[in-house]
């Protein structure tokens, strides 16, 4: 140890003594010249360091493994309740607990499909709730909910019901071929439903901005149940003919429908709904005199007439059954005439007129059947006397198609009298072949040559060869059309003129219609 060593005031150091490292402190004295000198063995003197560092790491390591077992038993008891919840969402979907890799991605995912599907569940529930709440409206205004509580009813399918009185309006579409006017394709059903659509959600908001209105379809009318949140009974009578005339100008003017519309009486009482609605029907009844695409209204009909007068006798029925039987077409229309004008010219009833109509058909088919005719039921499919007398829209209409039934039979009995319908068919379909050429070609210029009436030809035509004569005459043009454009000398022009067209457009349209493409496409195809 050497003096030098202790040349600051005070100090410490390390120094090896006899082999063994010792700690060296000193520090001098300010009153003598001294300095002392402490010599402890460096083990004494890091001895409670190494006590402080042990018991230092004991405890943080004690902290740190009751940590951990706290963490894992906290863990444990927080994740049990997500890991039931797992596995409940994995049974209920299918899946198996091990394919989860991330629990709360899992969750989030189940949860966005269940929203997504009590999403589409809700909207399933609106739509058979609309769904349940028309077919209960249908049900009211035909009078079927007699024996059921209907303020209950109503509130549980949401038709809100504001006083006791109500009327009917019965819209009927007559006519929107002009809304399909530039389109080649007809109307298909989907259009048509969505034509219905647009009138019953047109119908119902005009209804709503006053009172209250539900416009279900209802056997191919449109009928709208009026519910009356006010007013008296003549101001409810002008308020429901001021929205019926509404709706109609509206639909008339921008969606190009024709409409007949009908109203019935104003009712108190839900239970009297079917009374307005079989009022409406009697007025719509009355569209025959020549009252369609008008609004018609119950209350100013006439009371109808007493039907007691007899127009059609049995010596009219006798004289009408003879002339057909002989064949004198002429003479059986002259009667038929005068018994319809008979019964229209003594004010019959629309009830009436269709009974009348309706047993003269029936005395027709009467004599078809006593001619000892072979009874064609593909004729009388065709005929369908029935459903074409009730597509009559007018009195004059109806008039015009018992004639044409008329005209129908007496051809019908001639000509299966004398067994022409073969030899017929084998003509007309010579004529067409030969004559393909002349413009003048139709079915009304084929039924003149033939002494038919159009209509009758053209059923008897497709009832010989189950096809339509107009398109036997246009696949006749153009088979033949295709031998000329296959030449190289005639222009499609030329060749529309050589085989019957008035022009090109025509033919352009019919070829592209029977062949898939135009026939400038099939003469450059063929000629390349």
């Amino acid at each position: 140890m050497k003096y030098d060593n202790f040349s600051e005031n005070n100090g410490q150091f390390r120094q090896k003594i006899d082999n063994e490292d010792v700690v060296l402190s000193y520090i001098s004295s300010e009153v003598a010249n001294w300095r002392y000198v402490s010599i402890v063995p460096q083990s004494m003197f890091w001895e409670k360091t190494e006590y402080i560092k042990r018991i230092t790491f004991i405890t943080i390591l004690s902290y740190l493994i009751l940590g951990i077992l706290l963490a894992f038993v906290l863990a444990k008891k927080n994740y049990s309740p997500l890991a039931e919840l797992i596995k409940r969402i994995t049974a209920s979907e299918g899946k198996s607990v091990n394919e989860v890799k991330n629990e709360y991605s899992f969750i989030a995912s189940s949860i966005t499909s269940n929203v997504i599907e009590n999403k589409k569940i809700s909207e399933k529930l609106e739509q058979q709730m609309k769904t349940l709440r028309q077919n209960f409206i249908i049900r009211l205004i035909k009078g079927h909910c007699r024996n059921i509580p209907l303020n209950e009813t109503a509130a549980t399918y949401n038709v809100e019901l504001y006083t006791d009185n109500f009327a009917v309006m019965v819209f009927l579409i007559e006519d929107f071929r002009k809304m399909f006017d530039g389109i080649e394709k007809d109307a298909s059903s989907k259009d048509i439903d969505l034509i219905y659509y647009a009138v019953q959600n047109i119908v119902e908001e005009l209804v709503n901005t006053r009172h209250s209105g539900y416009a279900p379809d209802i056997d191919g009318m449109i009928v709208c149940l009026v519910n009356f949140k006010d007013g008296t009974k003549d101001e409810q009578k002008k308020d429901v003919f001021d929205i019926a005339k509404k709706a109609k100008h509206f639909i008339e003017k921008e969606l190009y429908i024709n409409l007949t519309v009908a109203i019935g009486s104003i009712e108190t009482s839900m239970i009297n709904i079917n009374s307005s609605y079989e009022n409406a029907l009697e007025a719509m009844d009355h569209k025959l005199l020549n009252r369609q695409g008008e609004i018609i209204k119950y209350e100013e009909l006439q009371d109808s007439p007493n039907d007691t007068g007899i127009y059609y006798t049995l010596d009219m029925e006798y004289q009408f059954i003879n002339s057909i039987k002989i064949g004198d077409f002429k003479k059986s229309e002259i009667i038929l005439r005068e018994i319809i004008d008979g019964a229209f010219n003594a004010s019959i009833s629309i009830s009436m007129a269709r009974c009348l109509m309706f047993d003269i058909v029936s005395t027709m088919i009467k004599v078809v059947n006593e001619l000892s005719v072979i009874y064609d039921s593909e004729f009388m499919k065709t005929l369908n006397p029935v459903e074409n007398l009730m597509k009559c829209k007018t009195f004059d209409g109806l008039k015009d198609e018992i004639i044409l039934i008329l005209e129908c039979v007496s051809e019908y009995i001639d000509v299966n009298k004398k067994s022409h319908n073969s030899d017929l068919k084998d003509k007309i379909i010579e004529y067409v072949q030969e004559n393909y050429w002349d413009t003048n070609l139709s079915i009304a210029f084929i039924a003149e040559t033939f002494d038919m009436n159009p209509r009758y030809l053209s059923r008897f035509y497709k009832e010989q060869t189950g096809g339509a004569l107009l398109d036997f005459i246009h696949k006749t043009r153009i088979k033949h059309a295709k031998s000329l454009l296959e030449n190289d000398n005639y222009s499609v022009s030329e060749t529309a003129l050589e085989v019957g067209f008035y022009d090109s457009t025509a033919f352009i349209r019919a070829f592209k219609k029977y062949e898939g493409i135009t026939p400038g496409k099939y003469k450059d195809g063929f000629l390349n």
